[in-house]
Formats: structure tokens, C-alpha cells, sequence
């Protein structure tokens, strides 16, 4: 079963190909340095793999972009990354069966010239399926950490912990502002610190002070 706060299963799945295919242009790599056959097999296995994970990503990201709210703003980069998306399954996809058919003819016609040149060439074509994946996965950032797709979003009021704090004496409570927060605090600052109640931590460890600016407002 999927988590409560996955979108489909594009994001538990979305990482699979990036892997896959770097994987296989890694071995696929040191096949030719080491020229062993096994590393040969084993870079076709990925690459065909890759193409079936390339393929799954991205049905599943068809169905991801149905279940998310998507304003006008994010839907050109959402096309954007869909269509890299698309090229990528197709590319990726005929690379791993044409490896696969490269692989079982290699066995027959290893000394082949033919044969040789073609591997060298679907060689190429591994980097630049790896473009095509770096390409959608640049993408797939941009949705998630610019536009926060597939992302639950925070609604609670980051002020609600502090509802029922108490306000020492001669003060007022804070305001939260950008990640900071001040305090409009009284004139008497040891009358302050006896009525200071920490919600966490220990009193005892803080040092408060009072900073007088020369607007004329006084900074804890």
C-alpha cells in the first residue's frame, strides 16, 4: 500500500532509472577498458532494465500530474519535464532492447567488425540517454523543490503552540516574522527575567541582556 503522502507511486519509482542507468554506462564503461564479456552482458541486463524503469516512471508521472493541483504558473514546467519524460522512455527503452538483440548477436559474430562498431556506438547512445535522464530529472527537481508538487504543503499556524503560553508581566508576546521573532519587552528587565518561563529547556542556562539602539528601541 502507498504511503498517505505519496501522489501515486512516481515518487517511490522515480529514482530507479537514474540509478539503473548510470549503473549501466559505469559498467558498460569498464567492459571495454577490461574487455571482459560478463561486464558486457551485465551492462545490456541494465540497460534493458533501465528502459523498463524509464517506461514505469513515466506512466506513473501521467498519473502523479492528475492528482496534483497545478496552477497556470507551474503547468509550462510541468509539460516541460512530461515531455524530457516522454523522450527519455523512448530512448532509454529502445537502447535496452537493441542491447539485448547486440548482446545475442555478440555471442555468434563476436569478431565481426560489424558487430564491434555497433557497440561502440550504442556505447554513445548510453551517454546520451544519461543526458536525456540527467535532462528530466533537473526537471523533476524544479517541480518538486521550486513549484513544491507532490509536496504537503504546512496550513497550521506556526504561532499555534504558543496560544495558551502565558505573557509575562509588563510584556507583549511575540510575532513571528520571516523565521524571527521580537518582543516588546518592559522597561524593568530583572522584574522580566523573574517572570520568564521558558516552554522548553532550562531558564538557568540563558543569558538575557538589553541592546539600546539609537532609534530609541531597546533589543533583548
Amino acid at each position: 500500500m502507498l504511503p498517505d503522502w505519496a501522489p501515486g507511486i512516481h515518487p517511490l519509482i522515480v529514482h530507479f532509472p537514474i540509478a539503473i542507468i548510470f549503473l549501466a554506462v559505469i559498467v558498460d564503461l569498464y567492459s571495454h577498458v577490461r574487455k571482459s564479456d560478463s561486464a558486457t552482458a551485465l551492462a545490456s541486463t541494465l540497460y534493458a532494465a533501465a528502459g523498463v524503469a524509464a517506461v514505469v516512471a513515466f506512466f506513473s508521472g501521467r498519473q502523479a500530474a492528475d492528482l496534483v493541483n497545478v496552477t497556470a504558473a507551474q503547468i509550462t514546467d510541468l509539460n516541460d519535464h512530461a515531455d524530457w519524460g516522454l523522450r527519455t522512455a523512448w530512448l532509454v527503452g529502445i537502447l535496452g532492447l537493441a542491447r539485448l538483440a547486440w548482446l545475442r548477436l555478440s555471442n555468434t559474430l563476436k569478431e565481426s567488425v560489424t558487430i564491434r562498431t555497433s557497440g561502440f556506438i550504442l556505447t554513445l547512445l548510453g551517454f546520451v540517454a544519461l543526458f536525456f535522464v540527467w535532462q528530466t530529472a533537473e526537471r523533476g527537481a524544479k517541480l518538486v523543490y521550486l513549484h513544491g508538487l507532490g509536496t504537503m504543503g504546512i496550513t497550521a499556524d506556526p504561532m499555534a503552540r504558543f496560544a495558551d503560553a502565558p505573557t509575562p508581566a509588563g510584556g507583549q508576546p511575540f510575532v513571528l516574522e520571516d523565521g524571527s521573532w521580537n518582543w516588546s519587552a518592559p522597561t524593568d528587565l530583572a522584574g522580566f527575567v523573574s517572570a520568564v518561563d521558558l516552554l522548553e529547556g532550562d531558564s538557568s542556562a540563558v543569558e538575557f541582556g538589553v541592546v539600546h539602539r539609537s532609534d530609541g528601541t531597546s533589543w533583548l
